[in-house]
């Protein structure tokens, strides 16, 4: 979809070009999202690193939070793991669910080892991917915007420039309260 709108500026640089796009994405999200009604968050059980079962209801989820479903062999999974930076969102972590489709918990645990700046957020395991289905997930990586258990936004994939990525992630972070 992002492609076709860059698609839509054909007369203007690059990197403005791509700037642009995102921007119309964004309102177009924006816009949708302010048309449609709010979709909760589903219920589904996911494994704590101990291995406790956790109902994704128990969740505190108050204000804005980031959900994201990553799998463990998955390199656009790594690379948007590996671009949320304390450097460039040191708040994240504390406001950031992690659910690892198909991992059981040593698997996210050592996951969790390989993204240091983000060992803070509350990772979890998916193996029977519950909440892949719940969700209605075709792949990973899905990042949704939540805010008071309501998804507001939802990104598959990851934006191609790190830049676009930083700044949609930054404006949500900056409107958290």
């Amino acid at each position: 979809m992002f492609l076709k709108f860059a698609k839509l500026v054909p007369n203007l640089p690059g990197r403005t070009r791509w700037t642009a796009a995102l921007i119309v994405v964004l309102l177009v999200l924006a816009t949708l999202g302010r048309a449609t009604p709010l979709e909760p968050l589903p219920n589904f059980d996911v494994q704590a690193l101990d291995g406790n079962t956790i109902h994704s209801g128990d969740w505190p989820l108050q204000g804005k939070w980031l959900v994201i479903y990553v799998e463990p062999r998955c390199q656009p999974c790594s690379s948007l793991l590996t671009r949320l930076t304390k450097q460039d969102y040191p708040q994240l972590p504390a406001w950031t669910i992690i659910i690892v489709g198909g991992g059981h918990t040593d698997g996210v645990a050592a996951l969790q080892k390989r993204f240091p700046d983000l060992a803070n957020a509350q990772w979890f395991a998916d193996p029977s991917r519950n909440a892949s289905a719940a969700l209605k997930l075709q792949g990973a990586p899905a990042t949704f915007g939540v805010q008071n258990r309501n998804i507001q936004w939802t990104m598959g994939g990851i934006l191609p420039d790190a830049r676009h990525l930083q700044t949609a992630l930054n404006t949500w972070c900056a409107q958290r309260q």
